[in-house]
């Protein structure tokens, strides 16, 4: 029996922990204590582009290290972050000096980091795609 990562299980690909935001299509029972669970993968990976898109405009990060710095940041040390790193490789840009341009990397950005934090990347581009469009609405 193939068991699916915990994020495929609760439709929350990017891992979001429930904070208490309302998300459009948060699920109305949360099946994990720490995840947030989503009615179906599209509200998990809008919420996923919202978080990002928001960590520009309202908090002023712009660099992989910074942006993931905040996303994951229980896992942040001091030293170099294989995350950061593998992020910033699929994006062509470097992890600490270059800025994430939101229009053209938040697609590569959010699959990479499914990627990344599933183990696997299940979904396909013009999901994430309808999903980032509805985040920018």
């Amino acid at each position: 029996m193939i068991v699916l990562p915990i994020g495929l299980q609760l439709n929350n690909p990017g891992n979001l922990e429930e904070n208490g935001i309302p998300w459009d299509g948060l699920a109305a029972v949360q099946r994990h204590h720490r995840f947030a669970t989503y009615d179906d993968p599209f509200h998990g990976m809008r919420a996923m582009a919202r978080t990002l898109i928001n960590y520009q405009r309202r908090h002023g990060l712009f660099t992989v290290d910074t942006m993931l710095g905040r996303y994951a940041e229980e896992n942040k040390t001091d030293r170099l972050d294989p995350y950061d790193i593998c992020v910033a490789s699929k994006l062509g840009i470097h992890y600490k000096d270059d800025k994430v341009d939101i229009d053209k990397h938040l697609l590569p950005m959010m699959m990479e980091m499914v990627r990344v934090e599933q183990g696997m990347e299940p979904f396909s581009a013009k999901l994430y795609e309808l999903a980032i469009a509805s985040a920018k609405e």
